[in-house]
Order: C-alpha cells, then structure tokens, then sequence
C-alpha cells in the first residue's frame, strides 16, 4: 500500500514547520480538522515536528526525514523556510509517495520543478500554498489517494538552481 493509497483508513499529516508562521499553520490545519475529515470521508491524523525561529540543527532534519520514513504520512505540510533543510523533507516525503505541500517561495524558486518532477514519478503532489491560496483546502487535495488526477498542482517557474 502507498503513502496516499485509497485503502488507507486515515490522513496522516505530518506538519514540519519552525517560527511563528509555521505555529500559524499549524494552528490552522487543527482547527479545520473536521472539514478535512469530512472532504475526505476519513479521519485526519496529525503528527509533527515545530522548532522555533533562528538556525535548524541538521539534527532534526534528519530525526524528520528518519520520521518520514517510519510514519509513512499521506500528507507532508513543510514550513520551514530555509531551503536546504525543505528540500531534504520534501525530497523524503515525495519518494514515499507522501504529497507535500510547502509555504517556501525560495524552495519552489530553487527546486520547484524538479520536485513537481519527482511527485509525478511517486504518485503524489507537490502544492504551493503561496499567494491566497488557502492551506487546508490544498491539504485536502493532496490527501486525494494514488492515480487521481493532480491537474490542480502546478509547475513553478522560472525553475532556479536546486539547493543541494
């Protein structure tokens, strides 16, 4: 069974954020739980890891992607706002075929379509909450399951030079 089977029981989001906005999101995302659930006729689950603002140790970078792999979550909504330590999280979560969705204008900028790229080759997405596009309504559409159109994600451009 993938990450985004139809089988599976329950949304597992896995939120990895850090800092202020990523607390927002978070706080978001459980407060429209029940909508989530009920647009996905399945429980919604929540899991994360939050570091507060200034340098990421590499550490929980790692702990995070180690967790990725353990946890197996439909969904991955990543906040971090440094590129590297994104990228590594999104790059993990898309090749368990678990859709991120990431509030990163820098990642999209400098590793967007590479990892429309590899979303497409693991069935799942890669959503860019940017702009006024709401956060539990992309949630919700990436919880979709494997082989459902995914004509609403979008590549970003211009593609930048891929941190990493």
């Amino acid at each position: 069974m993938t990450a985004g089977s139809v089988t599976s029981p329950v949304v597992t989001i896995l939120t990895v954020t850090r800092g202020r906005r990523g607390a927002a999101l978070v706080q978001e995302l459980h407060a429209r739980a029940e909508y989530m659930a009920a647009v996905t006729g399945r429980p919604v689950r929540f899991a994360g890891v939050h570091a507060p603002g200034g340098p990421l140790d590499p550490m929980v970078v790692r702990a995070v992607v180690d967790l990725i792999a353990r946890s197996r979550p439909i969904v991955v909504v990543e906040a971090l706002g440094q590129p590297g330590p994104a990228a590594a999280v999104a790059e993990r979560a898309l090749r368990a075929s678990a859709s991120v969705v990431t509030a990163s204008e820098v990642l999209v900028a400098q590793c967007g379509p590479r990892l429309h790229d590899l979303a497409a080759a693991h069935g799942a997405a890669f959503l860019i909450a940017c702009g006024g596009c709401p956060l539990p309504p992309l949630v919700v559409l990436a919880a979709r399951p494997a082989g459902v159109a995914w004509a609403a994600s979008h590549r970003p451009q211009p593609a930048g030079r891929c941190w990493g």
